[in-house]
């Protein structure tokens, strides 16, 4: 059912797109290799990345291990009725073709309850 508000939910989405979204190559992996059943694609959609964090872990009080991670995430936002189709799964890689270096990123998760964009949320790759 569509709502008087869907015009409006629309246009504001497309704009949004026209300030912050980027050029991305999406290569789909199936064990560990590009998916010949789905071809990479290119397309435009917004990524915003988060600090890289580092974190120290120990054993508790024993102090049986210690660990340093370090992790740098982001969160790609695709518009669903440009790009309806995208068969993401986890370890899909997404590369930042407008960035310096085109960073790669790794699929960690898709979001598809949100009904005006994909939500996929990246890891390093």
């Amino acid at each position: 059912m569509s709502s008087p508000f869907d015009g409006l939910r629309d246009a504001v989405t497309a704009e949004v797109d026209l300030v912050f979204a980027e050029t991305l190559r999406i290569t789909f992996i199936k064990d560990g290799r590009s998916d010949p059943d789905r071809p990479a694609v290119e397309i435009s959609a917004v990524l915003r990345t988060h600090d890289q964090e580092s974190r120290s872990f120990s054993g508790g009080a024993s102090r049986d291990f210690q660990s340093e991670h370090a992790s740098g995430g982001a969160v790609l936002r695709i518009d669903r009725a440009k790009f309806p189709d995208l068969p993401f799964r986890k370890r899909d890689l997404v590369q930042a073709l407008d960035r310096p270096g085109t960073p790669k990123f790794s699929v960690l998760s898709v979001d598809t309850r949100n009904h005006v964009r994909l939500i996929v949320e990246l890891g390093e790759a």
